[in-house]
């Protein structure tokens, strides 16, 4: 198994292209690897925190 940490920080700004990034690493990822995905964010509002 490899574990794998990744954080993404992001505002209202780029909250799009941090979804994509994250749907990428999920959808490409091979058995073996487990992500822990930390998102730190600031100022989002309601419709975008819902994207993540």
């Amino acid at each position: 198994m490899n574990k794998v940490a990744i954080a993404f920080i992001c505002d209202d700004n780029y909250v799009v292209p941090t979804v994509v990034a994250i749907t990428s690493l999920i959808e490409n990822k091979q058995k073996v690897t487990y992500y822990d995905i930390f998102i730190i964010a600031s100022e989002l509002t309601e419709e975008h925190i819902q994207l993540f």
